[in-house]
Formats: C-alpha cells, sequence, structure tokens
C-alpha cells in the first residue's frame, strides 16, 4: 500500500473520531439545554436561576466543541477519502512485469 494510502486512512480514521465526538458533544449540549429549560421555564418563572446559568455555560461550550468536531472531522474525513483515492496502488517495478502486447499492425506481436 501507497503512503498516501496509508495517510488517507489515517486522516480518514481521525475524521470518524471527530464526527464522533460531534455527535456525543451535541447530545451534551441537548441535555444541558433541557435542563436549563427544567430550571428556568420563562424569564418570569426562573426559581433555580444560578443552576440555569451554570447550564446555559455548559450549554455554549458543548455546542461549540460540537461545531468544531463536527467540521474538523468532515475536513478530515474527506481529506482522508481524496489522499486514499490519489494514492492508487503501488505498481511493480518495469523489470519484473511480463504480459503480452499486440499492436494494431498485422501480425505484430512484441513480448513485455
Amino acid at each position: 500500500m501507497s503512503t498516501l494510502r496509508i495517510l488517507g486512512l489515517a486522516s480518514g480514521g481521525v475524521g470518524i473520531v471527530g464526527i464522533g465526538l460531534g455527535g456525543v458533544f451535541g447530545a451534551l449540549a441537548s441535555s444541558a439545554s433541557n435542563n436549563q429549560q427544567i430550571a428556568c421555564a420563562s424569564p418570569t418563572n426562573c426559581p433555580n436561576h444560578t443552576q440555569a446559568v451554570s447550564d446555559r455555560s455548559t450549554f455554549t461550550t458543548d455546542s461549540g466543541v460540537e461545531i468544531a468536531g463536527f467540521v474538523a472531522g468532515g475536513v478530515l474525513l474527506a481529506a482522508g477519502i481524496t489522499m486514499f483515492i490519489a494514492g492508487g496502488n503501488r505498481t511493480e517495478p518495469e523489470a519484473t512485469r511480463t504480459g503480452l502486447v499486440i499492436l494494431p499492425s498485422p501480425f505484430k506481436v512484441a513480448r513485455v
């Protein structure tokens, strides 16, 4: 396997991990948002203001990590796929190739 293909696999793997982390932090952000809604149902009805502020801070941090994970993971995955495709297969050296080549002229056959 070529070096570019190996780098593509590594980049793609890190990209998949980044997308996974984005998903995990998305779930955490959603949970923090729900907890904030429970702590303060409305601006006029907020019995636990301190907890709501803490949940809002957690939501902001988690959603930022979520977006960064999805974006970086997507870019790394796309780069990995591109490198893997561009890497191609390693070919054998010319000296070890064997085969038969038929040329368009009648009765001409060349051995390689």
